[in-house]
């Protein structure tokens, strides 16, 4: 057997993490035929997202998100359900503690390379739940990718969600 030189070796080593790189993301990226129900949730609300109406009636109560993902999870949501000039509001659930008491730094990646930094705020629940708003005007149809860092002290604390606009 030949011995391999050390820039060979780092080459193979570099293909390899490319390699399950990609691995990575075919397994966790959706199928445009696959419906998995299971991860999909639903609205919080049997109508339309609570939003100020513009007949001037009294403004929704804002510590309760519009929609709520569970700990890495999926929602799937209709564009026309966005409205106009409106922000999206979003629980995102995490484990109790992950949230701490600071603002998380929250960013969201859309599959045409656009991103959206922010921040996500502990809510008003002792479930450890983070309510992120997004602008309604961002997000376009398409998947999106949200990533929290939590305050765990651990070696890779980020929590990721998918959001997928119809």
């Amino acid at each position: 057997m030949a011995k391999l030189s050390s820039t060979n070796r780092w080459r193979i080593v570099a293909l390899c993490g490319v390699g399950l790189a990609l691995g990575t993301w075919f397994a966790i990226e959706p199928r445009q035929t696959e419906h998995k129900p299971e991860r999909e949730l639903a609205s919080n609300s049997t109508s339309a997202p609570s939003r100020p109406r513009s007949d001037g009636d009294r403004a929704p109560d804002r510590s309760a998100p519009d929609y709520r993902i569970a700990e890495s999870g999926r929602l799937r949501i209709d564009a026309a359900s966005l409205g106009e000039n409106g922000v999206l509001a979003l629980g995102l659930g995490l484990a109790p503690g992950a949230a701490g008491v600071e603002p998380l730094e929250a960013r969201i990646a859309s599959t045409d390379g656009r991103t959206f930094d922010t921040t996500a705020v502990r809510g008003d629940s002792a479930d450890g739940d983070v309510r992120l708003e997004i602008d309604a005007a961002w997000l376009r149809p398409g998947s999106y990718m949200i990533q929290i860092k939590t305050a765990e002290k651990v070696a890779f604390p980020l929590r990721r969600y998918v959001l997928e606009v119809r």
